[in-house]
């Protein structure tokens, strides 16, 4: 799987601010409809970015959040058009390949298959102090992150299903494909 392209990136954002509400978010401050978000405020998104393609994005209820490859991860709110940072590119060249939100302002991510594979790593980072709360190495391509009751659930080798639990930076798994 490569990294996606600008064009890529803007069908895609469309879609997930479709998918995210974005018919009923307030229009941006260039679209003058203001019937919510149209394409052209989408390429307005993708025209500000480096190259490189974007790994991965995730969305709350007031933001998109997106990967650039070898760069920070971004963030756009959903009814407007300036992208800022909301983390910086990690210090160690992971890209952050598979992401979730838990809600209370922290992100789980993984350097995913294609970030690293093996060994991979899963990290929660802070939105708010811009800093990793905790790191767990030795995973073997860590990808489709969910949060579930406070627990994190991930695949491991692409042959597990692994389980984070709720305040523990330990692992246990819960299902092995024969």
């Amino acid at each position: 799987m490569r990294a996606l392209t600008s064009a890529s990136l803007c069908l895609l954002t469309a879609a997930f601010l479709a998918a995210c509400g974005g018919d009923s978010s307030p229009a941006g401050p260039d679209s003058g409809s203001g019937s919510g978000w149209t394409l052209g405020e989408v390429e307005i998104l993708a025209s500000g970015m480096s190259g490189g393609g974007v790994t991965s994005m995730v969305a709350d209820s007031a933001y998109l959040y997106f990967n650039v490859y070898g760069g920070p991860l971004r963030k756009v709110a959903h009814s407007d058009t300036i992208i800022t940072t909301a983390l910086p590119h990690d210090p160690g060249y992971n890209d952050r390949y598979d992401m979730c939100l838990d809600g209370a302002g922290f992100l789980y991510w993984s350097n995913g298959l294609l970030g690293g594979g093996d060994p991979g790593q899963i990290r929660k980072s802070s939105l708010s102090t811009q800093l990793d709360v905790w790191n767990l190495e030795g995973l073997n391509g860590p990808a489709d992150l969910e949060l579930a009751n406070g627990d994190l659930y991930f695949l491991h080798d692409g042959r597990e299903i692994r389980r984070i639990p709720s305040g523990i930076r330990s692992r246990e798994t819960v299902f092995t494909a024969s």
